[in-house]
């Protein structure tokens, strides 16, 4: 949760650099058009044809009233204005849309769950039962059934209900529903005793979101299953080559299974880590090495 909220932060700082980015130029055009307004002697089809370069056609009231232009000189650039008021409001609809799909109550449902508030949680579900789009509302209704029943510890109830939620959830649209009921799934199934199915869901999850696979790791070194501890490792740091930590833990696992392959691969592996990494860990690798070998 730790990493993915630093990823999310971070993407956030890129998002915002990315936009000033933009920004900037802009505010310079129009700030070079604002002189033009004032300086008399531009000509109006000018500063229309910077309005409308600039995507303030807005500023066309000002002109038309500040300069007594005609109708028809600004007729083009009121035209654009009204079509940009127009996108403005069908963007505006989207966005309120966008709020009222079944999925943004996932956000909701996760705080409640957090907070053992099943009253809210019981309300949610009811909003989204008289939702207009039953087909695409049916699984997030289901995931909040599971969660209530998780609360009240009926915890075969929990599992029938995100069940439902598997066999209804669209692949496509529903990925961060599923991924996060297959990670409820996990949680049951360890209280339910059988960590085999947990590392199941586990692994149905890491392939949503690779973040999860040293967890479906641990739990498989937890569950003694260093096989497919290896597979797991080995899946998250295709992706993510550079981890010390976990190539350090995946040769750990090649040591136990008695595979100096194993280890040198992980020795390349640490050519991705950073600098001040690096060092340590090759050291640490060719202690492994050695062992090993010396056995």
């Amino acid at each position: 949760q730790a990493e993915n909220l630093t990823h999310r932060f971070y993407d956030a700082i890129r998002r915002g650099a990315q936009f000033l980015r933009t920004l900037f130029p802009n505010l310079e055009y129009r700030l070079h058009t604002r002189q033009l307004e004032l300086d008399d002697t531009t000509p109006s089809p000018e500063i229309l044809e910077r309005y409308e370069q600039g995507d303030e056609t807005e500023r066309v009231l000002w002109l038309k009233t500040s300069r007594n232009l005609a109708e028809q000189v600004v007729a083009h650039a009121e035209a654009h204005y009204e079509r940009k008021i127009t996108d403005m409001i069908a963007a505006d609809r989207e966005r309120n849309q966008a709020r009222r799909a079944p999925k943004a109550s996932l956000r909701l449902a996760e705080m409640y769950f957090s907070q053992h508030n099943l009253v809210a949680l019981q309300a949610l579900e009811h909003a989204l039962s008289v939702h207009p789009d039953q087909a695409q509302a049916a699984p997030y209704g289901a995931y909040l059934k599971g969660l209530q029943a998780e609360l009240g510890h009926e915890l075969v109830n929990a599992m029938s209900a995100y069940e439902d939620v598997l066999n209804h959830a669209s692949t496509e649209h529903d990925t961060t529903l599923l991924e996060h009921c297959l990670l409820r799934i996990a949680s049951v199934s360890l209280t339910l005793g059988n960590p085999e199915q947990a590392n199941q869901a586990l692994d149905m999850a890491s392939a949503l979101n690779p973040g999860h696979w040293p967890l479906s790791a641990k739990l498989a070194t937890l569950r003694n299953d260093d096989t497919h501890a290896v597979e797991a490792y080995a899946n998250y740091l295709t992706l993510f080559p550079g981890d010390h930590q976990r190539i350090l833990m995946l040769a750990e696992l090649f040591n136990r299974l008695r595979s100096t392959e194993g280890v040198r691969q992980c020795m390349e592996l640490a050519n991705y880590c950073a600098p001040a990494e690096k060092t340590k860990l090759l050291n640490e690798l060719g202690t492994l090495l050695h062992q090993l070998n010396m056995s």
